[in-house]
């Protein structure tokens, strides 16, 4: 049902469009991958690869769907070019995106990457406590995918005044303090 939505409104921003089609058309980007519909799966890792040759390639208005979807389905390939991208972007709201995006990834291993990325001293802590989000969306468990690790350097990092109690807590699943 909501194939036919994106189809009709297609993958590029009209001139003049309202932000309701934009906003709607990034949320059905989104919720179809999500879904595992294959050929918005497809249809953003071309556009991706296309993005990586050329980045004026891809509009504005889908960008952060494109990544997120690249990043949650592309595998490793899709993950370690988000995160060449994040690592020499100069524009702090791109270099989040990036890393939010490959922070989505299905792949239990490459999200342990994320989260390792997350805690790293080179990423902002806002952006890092969104790819915490981010993996926990996709990994409910994130005790198996690495926490007891991460959960440690949050709580040095609490100490040292960088991060929040509060942030810290969210990686616990298991009501352990």
């Amino acid at each position: 049902r909501l194939a036919p939505v994106l189809q009709r409104l297609g993958w590029t921003p009209r001139p003049g469009e309202s932000a309701a089609v934009s906003v709607a058309r990034q949320h059905l980007i989104l919720a179809l991958a999500d879904l595992g519909d294959p050929g918005v799966i497809a249809e953003a890792g071309r556009r991706f690869s296309a993005f990586l040759a050329s980045p004026s390639s891809l509009p504005a208005g889908i960008r952060e769907p494109v990544l997120k979807v690249a990043g949650s389905h592309g595998g490793e390939a899709a993950f370690e070019a988000l995160q060449r991208l994040a690592s020499s972007s100069h524009d702090l709201q791109e270099q989040r995106s990036e890393y939010v995006a490959l922070a989505g990834a299905e792949d239990a291993a490459l999200a342990g990457r994320a989260l390792d990325l997350a805690l790293a001293p080179s990423t902002p802590t806002s952006t890092g406590m969104l790819m915490i989000h981010e993996v926990a969306q996709r990994h409910i468990d994130v005790d198996a995918v690495q926490a007891p690790a991460g959960r440690a350097r949050i709580e040095r990092g609490e100490r040292a005044g960088q991060r929040r109690r509060s942030d810290a807590c969210r990686l616990d699943r298991h009501g352990e303090e």
